[in-house]
């Protein structure tokens, strides 16, 4: 099973490194004998998170992940939401995810429901079925809690420091002592279909029966051959290259260097590629269309998608999602027939909603990990021209 959780972890784009913290010398041999980092840790902590923080103050990393050993179907897509949540809402302290549940399920004092506000911050954590509907009332949406969390590093270390609350010890939830001591949790929802923890015997075969269904491999065999593993990414990379329908980019960064000029009438002029000109016109000779997407507004840059027959192009968009989201319906394509082009922080979330992300090779550390392409060009120097070649060469 530990191998399972590890291997999921492993699937996300923006974990730098991956640790199986443990008191016990069977499991850290299991680790090693599977390829992967184990670090033996006291035998006098209480909870894992208190075993998490016991590493958290050796590292100087930002943000720390806390998975439990308990959750083989753990996937690096919830990972990576979770990183995205803290570096978007600088005052949230812990993320953690949930899924939609329906009604007939929130009895179960073994699955741990939420409420949240408006805003996603979490306001209570329960086994018992929450909120509580009165007769008569409409259904609410019941969120099923996804025992996984993103600390702040410094987050992390305040809250284990901290006595247990009276909440924490009544539902024995210890993210209750999180809230009672005023750190906020923002929530992240991660799909509808419930995860699978072992919390209890039982629901080992429920793992095995879910997997079984979907026809998965052990993770040993899923990875035994790093070969055919890096050959099945070529594969589903290609496969998506062929099936783009649109591509999407951002300006500065990438059609540009980044450099924002002004004269001295405080008008922004841009330097764009000339091959970034063709590199446009290629895509459109063989149907696939082309759109901008800019936090920014620019009269240059409405000339210059102008000169390329660009006319879906949404400007000053601080919600790059949203803006995606009406550049996909007005081009009628779904999201895994859309190819995004970014190179700062802002573009990660959307690297979530398309089929392929690619990134220029001077973008952020940050997005070239998140990327599933990073560039030989640089922002400015050719990035949209060296796409269009990479999505003509998979579909020959």
């Amino acid at each position: 099973m530990i191998e399972w959780v590890y291997r999921g972890v492993t699937g996300s784009r923006l974990v730098d490194e991956v640790v199986v913290a443990t008191d016990d010398h069977r499991i850290s041999d299991a680790v090693s004998d599977f390829g992967g980092r184990a670090a033996l840790t006291s035998a006098a902590h209480k909870s894992g998170s208190d075993r998490v923080a016991e590493i958290a103050r050796a590292s100087d990393a930002d943000i720390i992940l806390n998975v439990q050993g308990d959750e083989p179907l753990v996937s690096g897509e919830i990972l990576d939401a979770l990183v995205a949540a803290l570096v978007f809402a600088p005052s949230a302290d812990i993320a953690t995810p949930y899924v939609a549940v329906g009604a007939e399920t929130v009895s179960d004092p073994n699955r741990v429901k939420l409420v949240a506000d408006s805003q996603g911050d979490a306001l209570y954590f329960s086994r018992s079925p929450i909120p509580f509907r009165l007769s008569g009332a409409p259904t609410p949406e019941y969120k099923q809690h996804v025992g996984i969390y993103a600390y702040r590093r410094d987050s992390l270390v305040r809250f284990v420091s901290l006595p247990p609350s009276i909440n924490e010890m009544a539902e024995g939830l210890e993210q209750l002592r999180a809230l009672d001591a005023g750190l906020k949790i923002k929530t992240v929802n991660a799909g509808s279909e419930p995860t699978i923890s072992i919390d209890v015997p039982s629901d080992v075969e429920k793992v095995e029966e879910w997997l079984r269904t979907r026809g998965r491999l052990s993770p040993g065999g899923q990875h035994a051959r790093s070969i055919s593993r890096q050959d099945e990414r070529v594969a589903t990379l290609c496969m998506g290259l062929r099936q783009c329908r649109l591509v999407v980019t951002d300006c500065d960064g990438v059609l540009t260097n980044g450099q924002i000029t002004m004269d001295a009438d405080a008008r922004e002029t841009k330097s764009f590629h000339v091959r970034d000109g063709l590199g446009a016109k290629l895509l459109q000779d063989h149907g696939i269309a082309v759109a901008i997407l800019s936090s920014r507004s620019s009269e240059a840059l409405v000339r210059r998608a102008a000169e390329l027959n660009i006319t879906n192009i949404q400007l000053g968009k601080d919600d790059k999602r949203q803006a995606l989201g009406q550049i996909l319906k007005a081009e009628g394509v779904n999201p895994a027939q859309a190819l995004y082009i970014g190179d700062d922080l802002p573009d990660i979330p959307v690297f979530q909603d398309v089929g392929v992300a690619v990134a220029p090779l001077d973008a952020v550390e940050a997005v070239r990990r998140a990327a599933n392409i990073v560039c030989r060009a640089r922002g400015g120097q050719g990035v949209l021209r060296e796409v269009a070649e990479l999505m003509l060469a998979a579909r020959s």
